[in-house]
């Protein structure tokens, strides 16, 4: 996957205060297995990535969305 979903990802949990532990322990792996998900170490499966999106409450299409500025 493309490392701008895993930095949304990153983003949209900071977002909700949820910390990295609570965010393992709802997918039933450990932190540092998370962690390496959201530095973009390991590739996750879009079962996982629909599973992160319902613990955050959005829609997972939402990861793959980029910011665009204007200048």
């Amino acid at each position: 996957m493309n490392k701008s979903v895993y930095k949304n990802i990153y983003g949209k949990r900071s977002q909700k205060n949820y910390t990295q532990e609570y965010m393992a322990a709802q997918l039933s792996m450990t932190q540092t297995h998370y962690s390496k998900i959201e530095r973009s170490v390991i590739d996750i499966s879009v079962y996982k990535l629909i599973e992160i999106g319902k613990i955050l409450n959005i829609d997972p299409t939402d990861f793959f969305l980029t910011q665009k500025t204007s200048f």
